[in-house]
Parts: C-alpha cells; structure tokens; sequence
C-alpha cells in the first residue's frame, strides 16, 4: 500500500477533538488516556514585540491503542487559536478558543505507510528513522531516506565499491550506484534518485530547510519503489512525475532554480 498523502497534509490536532495517527503495530485507532493531557498554558494573542516563541506553550501526553492496547507518549508545542465549528445544539458554525497541538517527539512514531515483511531490514530500518525524525528534524529524517537508497541498492546487488586501474579498491559514489541500477529499472531509478537530491539538500544546508511537505514527497517515493520491489505490485501513478521535478532542480520541488543554471 502506497503512502496515503491527503490523509496526512489535512492532520491538525485540536484539544477539544484530538484525532491521531492509526497505531503503528495494528493501525486501529489511537486514542487520549484521560488525566495525561499536560499543558503549561499559551498565551493568547500576538504581539509585535515579542517573539512568537513567547505565545507557544508545551504539552505532553499518552496515547493507547483500541485494538492491541500499545501506549504512545506524545510530547511537543501548543498555542491558542480560534476555530469554527459546527454547534449541533444550535445548527450554526461557532468560534471557540481551542489549543492546537503539534508534536515534536512520538514514541513509537507512526507508520506513514507500510512496509513489507521481505523488506531488507537495514532498509526499514532508516525508514524508520525517517518517520522517527520527521516530527523534530526534518533534515535529518531527508538523510535517513537517502540512507535507505544506499541500502536498498546492497539489496538489488549493486556494488559499493570497485578495482581501479592500479588495482586500488575505490567507493562508488551513490550516483554511480544509481546510474548501474538505472540499466536494469531505469524509471525506478529515477525515483531513488530524487530521493538522493533530497538527502543532499537536507545534509548540505540551506536558508530554507526541508518542510515537512518535501518529506511527504520523500515518502511517496520511498513507498512506490519499496511496493514495486517487494511486492511486485505497480504503483508509481504520478510519483515518476514528481521524481522529475525533483531532480530537475537537485533538491525539493519548490526550487525556482532548474537543473544545469
């Protein structure tokens, strides 16, 4: 199953009505252990000069699974904000003060797609920690899905390495890893490429880092090549288009700048 982006680029958490993640174990429904909800209080409004730090607060709670009972710590910032909601009392669209949350830490953290079960375990491995991360460091959690290319080309038998004409042994750098791979599955190729661009820009730097958005494409990448692999299901739909925008400008698909400028 490819990686569901709509379910997750809509997720906002509310304190009057916190809808989570599906459990990573059983994917049935997480849900507030009632008392473990800590807040230290936002403050409300917004002003000029202060920075907006002084209006976040901080929460933390525990979550459990309906269905296999696994408990989840929760733990990030919160802030005040006003939201419409429908009253069924009286049939109108009202605004309450509500507390938006959003999460920093998540032990375990959610699944964002599946991963199959002959998947090679280094492989899921930096997935994981990708998914681990995506919630405190995106740059990071860019890095780990680079990672996993690494790993998953060791998988499809490419090597790491090879005999120079002086017959020193050499590491392949990972565009020539891809650029073998690319022989054999070159539209596959494409994809894992565009997560290597990812992975760099995450790793080199920049005044914009990598949104959460970008991750979300990195995710749609990662779960098309891995279902296509080892499940042998056909799944790239539009992501070899998105690989393309991607690689067109070596980094996330929002750049202005093109590839070759």
């Amino acid at each position: 199953m490819a990686f569901d982006r709509k379910a997750w680029e809509v997720r906002v958490i509310y304190k009057s009505d916190p809808r989570w993640w599906p459990c990573s174990k059983c994917r049935e429904e997480l849900v507030l252990v009632d008392g473990t909800l800590h807040e230290d209080g936002a403050k409300a409004g917004y002003n000029l000069y202060y920075p907006a730090e002084d209006f976040q607060g901080r929460f933390a709670c525990l979550l459990s699974c309906k269905g296999c009972g696994l408990f989840v710590s929760v733990a990030g910032r919160s802030w005040r904000t006003v939201r419409e909601t429908y009253d069924s009392q009286t049939g109108e669209d009202v605004f309450r003060d509500d507390l938006e949350l959003t999460p920093h830490h998540v032990d375990p953290p959610p699944a964002f797609f599946p991963i199959p079960f002959n998947c090679p375990t280094e492989v899921v491995r930096e997935v994981g920690r990708a998914f681990a991360l995506f919630w405190c460091d995106t740059q990071a959690a860019a890095n780990a899905l680079r990672t996993a290319v690494e790993f998953l080309l060791d998988d499809r038998d490419v090597p790491r390495e090879r005999e120079t004409a002086e017959g020193r042994t050499t590491y392949l750098r990972l565009a020539e890893r891809l650029a073998q791979f690319k022989q054999a599955e070159p539209e596959l190729g494409e994809i894992l490429e565009a997560l290597k661009w990812l992975g760099n820009y995450g790793s080199h730097g920049s005044k914009v880092p990598i949104q959460k958005r970008d991750l979300f494409d990195g995710f749609e990448c990662t779960s098309t090549v891995i279902d296509e692999l080892y499940t042998h299901r056909p799944a790239r739909g539009s992501v070899s288009k998105l690989a393309k925008k991607i690689n067109d400008r070596r980094g996330p698909a929002w750049l202005q700048w093109k590839k070759g400028t």
